[in-house]
């Protein structure tokens, strides 16, 4: 069970229906058309008080954490709603997470961006090359693990932090490149 957004829909998808894990989703800003009606979905909480209630009465093993756009064209028209987009829910949720009553007993998946390294000549890239945001969204996707971190280094939060590159598949925004071909 966990917390999940837009990106993770595919996730959330196959975990229920391939793996037959029980899935919960919270959305914040947008609700995912193409999830139907078969998962448990809901707002997510405006306040952490109430995010921690929540959270405690799914009694997730893992979270995953997937809030925001990754249409870099939107990120850079609209700074501040990108900031609260990527930044305002993953933090109500490491902090809600940090006052639950009881220890996540799994792991919280934050999804990052290979936007975080910038611009690289190395192939493979590998998880030591040093990070140099070269727009918005890397500096935010930056500044989520930098929270990350710091939930981790002083709560104890078990947050693995992913950079993934190219992320394509059914249901992606036509805006993107392979989905408009």
């Amino acid at each position: 069970r966990g917390v999940s957004c837009v990106i993770a829909s595919g996730l959330a998808s196959a975990a229920q229906r391939q793996w037959q894990w029980p899935v919960e989703m919270l959305y914040r800003n947008y609700r995912n058309p193409h999830l139907g009606n078969d998962l448990p979905i809901q707002r997510l909480p405006a306040k952490v008080a109430d995010l921690v209630s929540v959270i405690a009465a799914i009694a997730p093993t893992d979270i995953v954490v997937a809030l925001g756009s990754s249409f870099v064209p939107e990120i850079n028209r609209d700074l501040g709603q990108a900031l609260q987009q990527h930044l305002d829910g993953p933090l109500m949720v490491m902090d809600a997470v940090s006052r639950l009553p009881f220890p996540l007993p799994g792991k919280i998946l934050m999804i990052g961006s290979a936007s975080e390294y910038g611009q690289f000549t190395d192939q493979p890239v590998g998880e030591d090359h040093p990070t140099d945001p070269r727009d918005h969204y890397g500096h935010i996707k930056l500044t989520l693990h930098e929270l990350g971190l710091y939930y981790h280094r002083m709560h104890g939060l078990p947050i693995l932090h992913i950079r993934q590159f190219n992320v394509t598949g059914p249901d992606q925004d036509p805006r993107f490149v392979l989905p408009s071909i």
